[in-house]
């Protein structure tokens, strides 16, 4: 009962013990707030019943609890297990490989007709339980984040928050969409490096700086609150190519945009016609990924889950340090990958520089990739401004670990500006 009265809601049932068996509720009467309002302007009804249980057949038994950290694993996982933290050595540097989930929404958010989104632990402990991530971040809506909101989802983060074992980063999703691309349209999540400057990105107190306020209504407006308010954080595309919700490209800073979301639950937004496509695709020519590219932005690749989306995309990071600000600072130095869910390992380079980096390539780059992944491989596909430069398909060997130079495309790259991403 207390699910089904919570499920599409702004707040959670309140529940309080009457007598023996019994319990009075007080609930949200209508479902769904319009989007945009704050919730000082808006008369809600709130309902009141009394709910009666039968008697128990014996008595309650004492349970004891034993203090834990928050993100300890637990001694068995009933999904998908944790694998052991790879290392990848680069120009005298070490970095870690950590995998989770950057776009994930609680019932705070509104717009999901199902209301399947959980709470804040049934969000953090299933990433931590079930599917074994090292970070993740919640991304409930702009619209919804009404300053007491925004602090509760501080909060859970703060709690979550447990370097090295788990790292929950504090974000929120800002969008701007309709079918008809007005200017600066698009989602973009927003994850900060610390909670310190999560809290300075509020107005007047009131919410997060979102689409309905003049100040922010558009991205380049977001992007220059972010500066100026010296706050350190990176702000993710996704779903570029969706129906409702298609991005204007037009818009982008190099400071901050320096990665996109390039599949969760809806689908890839590659190109046209690449594999798991989204279902529900823009009429708007240039909204995909390989359009960024195309303009000459540099953007490094993530995936991850949306609305009741666990574990349909991953995010890999390399960090330098297991925290908030080594993953914030690992996006931004585009130090990270795509996966649709499976942890692989990948180890790419171009005259052994890492990934994400901006190198001069000499006349015959060198490039290698150390593939661990959790089949055999199908096939590797490489592209270069766009265009398929290489292909190899049906690798038929059991072998788990792939590490291989790949020579035979040294003649197709020139001496060029290159951009691992």
């Amino acid at each position: 009962m207390l699910k089904q009265l919570t499920l599409g809601r702004i707040a959670k049932p309140a529940v309080a013990h009457a007598e023996e068996s019994s319990f009075w509720v007080a609930w949200q009467g209508d479902n769904y707030l319009m989007a945009g309002t704050l919730v000082e302007d808006v008369t809600s009804q709130v309902r009141v019943a009394k709910v009666k249980f039968p008697a128990p057949e014996s008595k309650w038994e004492t349970v004891r609890l034993e203090k834990a950290s928050a993100g300890a694993r637990p001694s068995r996982q009933f999904g998908r297990p944790s694998v052991e933290r790879r290392k990848v050595i680069a120009g005298g540097e070490e970095f870690t490989l950590l995998f989770g989930n950057l776009h994930e929404h609680t019932l705070i958010s509104r717009c999901w007709a199902s209301g399947a989104d959980g709470t804040f632990d049934d969000n953090y402990r299933h990433g931590v339980d079930m599917e074994g991530y090292d970070f993740m971040a919640l991304t409930d809506h702009g619209y919804d984040l009404y300053e007491a909101a925004w602090r509760k989802s501080r909060r859970n983060a703060q709690l979550y928050d447990d370097p090295p074992y788990f790292v929950a980063l504090p974000a929120y999703e800002w969008t701007l969409s309709g079918e008809d691309c007005p200017p600066s349209s698009g989602h973009r999540n927003i994850i900060f490096s610390s909670d310190e400057d999560a809290a300075k990105f509020v107005w007047e107190g009131k919410a997060v700086y979102g689409k309905t306020l003049p100040v922010s209504n558009q991205m380049d407006k977001v992007w220059r609150l972010l500066r100026d308010k010296g706050i350190r954080a990176v702000t993710i595309p996704h779903h570029p190519a969706d129906l409702n919700h298609p991005m204007d490209w037009d818009f982008h800073d190099d400071e901050y945009q320096r990665v996109v979301e390039i599949f969760q639950c809806r689908g890839s937004g590659e190109h046209e016609n690449c594999p798991k496509p989204m279902r529900n695709l823009t009429k708007h020519k240039g909204s995909y990924v390989q359009d960024a590219l195309a303009r000459g932005y540099r953007i490094g690749f993530v995936a991850s889950g949306d609305h009741n989306a666990m574990g349909i995309g991953l995010a890999a990071v390399l960090v330098k340090e297991v925290s908030r600000k080594g993953i914030v600072d690992a996006l931004l130095a585009r130090r990270c990958y795509a996966t649709t869910g499976d942890k692989i390992f990948l180890d790419f380079s171009v005259d052994g520089k890492l990934m994400g980096e901006e190198i001069i390539a000499g006349v015959k780059p060198r490039i290698t990739a150390t593939i661990n992944a959790t089949q055999p491989i199908s096939n590797i596909v490489i592209f270069k401004n766009n265009k398929i430069i290489y292909e190899r398909t049906r690798m038929r060997s059991v072998r788990r670990t792939i590490s291989r130079s790949i020579s035979s495309i040294r003649t197709i790259l020139k001496t060029a500006t290159t951009t691992c991403a």
